[in-house]
């Protein structure tokens, strides 16, 4: 089986849906060794509307990170999940401290305790 065959198996078993990739944005200008290579592969998701994460993913995109999206209403473990399935180096979490800390906790549970989790506030969205 395939590793892309199997990473998509996982992901079906502990209930999330498959992701889609955003690519870096990709400049014909300039050739492949001008241009560093995506610095990280992140998960990026949310346990409520996926409208802040669909912002944040393209943000870190255009960064040139590799982003994984796993869009909106996940649960806790299933972020965690895709996280430790894909390789991530970080999580990026549209959701409340309580959510957050149970991606922390299932992260540890799955001894993915060097995964980074990182809040999403949109500061533009403050008051």
């Amino acid at each position: 089986m395939s590793l892309e065959r199997n990473r998509i198996r996982i992901l079906r078993e502990v209930g999330t849906s498959v992701p889609w990739r955003i690519a870096p944005p990709c400049d014909s200008t300039h050739l492949w060794h001008d241009r560093p290579m995506a610095a990280e592969r992140i998960v990026v998701g949310s346990t409520g509307d996926d409208a802040g994460a669909r912002t944040l993913a393209r943000r870190l995109r255009d960064a040139g990170h590799e982003i994984v999206f796993v869009g909106g209403s996940q649960s806790p473990e299933q972020l965690a999940a895709a996280a430790v399935a894909e390789d991530a180096v970080r999580v990026a979490v549209d959701a409340d401290s309580s959510a957050l800390q149970r991606v922390r906790d299932a992260l540890d549970a799955l001894g993915a305790d060097d995964i980074v989790v990182e809040p999403w506030c949109d500061v533009s969205d403050a008051t």
